[in-house]
């Protein structure tokens, strides 16, 4: 019997495995790769809402441009409900920027809309 008892704990000795460092290396490096994505992740957003900004300031501009060419006078549009009034554009940009923030604005004397929370565009 004894020589039984032997040969089981002998098998268990054989097998192999993972040791407890080695799976704590694996967390560690986990843990570094997911920190690493995490941090890299994180400016694709504030990109996104930058070039969706610019777009929109783009695509007004563009829209007054077509209004302007349009006119008979030259003249600018009254306010941009007009623009979609002469189907220039689908709606009216809300008068807040993708962040949620006050700052779009349009003169009809000088035709400019601008939005300050873009950048240059």
């Amino acid at each position: 019997m004894h020589s039984i008892l032997e040969g089981r704990r002998g098998e268990k000795r054989d097998q192999r495995g993972f040791t407890l460092v080695e799976l704590l290396v694996v967390v560690l490096i986990l843990g570094v790769l997911a920190a690493v994505v995490v941090f890299s992740v994180g400016g694709i957003t504030s990109r996104g809402r930058n070039a969706s900004c610019v777009t929109e300031v783009r695509e007004v501009r563009t829209a007054i441009e077509a209004f302007k060419a349009q006119s008979a006078t030259n003249a600018n549009p009254a306010n941009l409900a007009a623009l979609v009034t002469a189907g220039l554009l689908q709606s009216a940009p809300s008068a807040t920027t993708p962040s949620g923030a006050a700052g779009y604005t349009y003169s009809a004397a000088t035709g400019q809309y601008t939005g300050p929370a873009c950048p240059a565009g």
